[in-house]
């Protein structure tokens, strides 16, 4: 706007070059533009300081923002860490395991053999680890016999029925409740065997909260 008027000065002085009284008001009216142009000036250089002290306090807070983001991450990794190292400290274990194949005397004493065709049962026992920050109570383990051929033994309370361990699904030969107290536990399993068993060495797992806490094995002739 302001220039569109100073144009049209600048035609009006050009036009009325020998009248004095037109050229005094056209002066006029110059200093009063030069008093406005003066004043735009001032706020001009008054927004470009408050448009450098805006983008410096912009930058401080970005800078500010990314400092505190890469904090955010720093804990949310110790955090994270803390929550593994607790999941990891919370599993238990089965300390001295062992597993034997046993066959039943006339008068209901159990014998351990090496022999196949002679078992009866297979026994398993060890101790449930102690852990203060696992928690308590009832509490399945997942027993599983493998075979010499690789197969995971079942009987007519198992056959077709799985679980899942490690992230993957699996058959188990029988389930395991027991009550836990964070102390250490003596467990024995009993496994009825069904079928005559094959010679050769059997792989005994056990598993709690989809994670083995034991494996051993034995041999049979």
């Amino acid at each position: 706007l302001q220039q569109e008027k100073i144009a049209e000065m600048l035609v009006q002085i050009e036009k009325h070059k020998g009248d004095a009284y037109t050229i005094r008001k056209l002066k006029k009216e110059t200093e009063t533009l030069r008093t406005i142009m003066v004043g735009y000036l001032h706020t001009i250089d008054s927004l470009n300081t408050l448009n450098i002290a805006l983008r410096t306090e912009n930058t401080e807070i970005k800078g500010a923002l990314v400092e505190e983001q890469k904090q955010s991450q720093k804990l949310l990794k110790k955090t994270e860490d803390l929550s593994e190292v607790v999941n990891k400290g919370s599993k238990l274990q089965a300390l001295d395991l062992y597993a034997e194949a046993i066959k039943i005397r006339s008068n209901g004493k159990q014998m351990q053999t090496d022999k196949a065709d002679k078992a009866e049962k297979i026994k398993s026992c060890f101790v449930l680890s102690d852990n203060k920050i696992a928690t308590s109570g009832l509490k399945d383990i997942y027993f599983r016999i493998i075979s010499p051929e690789g197969k995971v033994l079942t009987d007519e309370n198992s056959v077709g029925k799985t679980f899942t361990y490690d992230g993957v699904v699996g058959l188990y030969t029988m389930i395991r409740k027991v009550d836990y107290s964070n102390e250490l536990l003596d467990v024995c399993i009993y496994w009825d065997i069904p079928s005559v068993l094959s010679p050769g060495l059997y792989i005994v797992e056990l598993y709690l909260e989809e994670v083995q806490i034991g494996k051993t094995s034995m041999e049979l002739k």
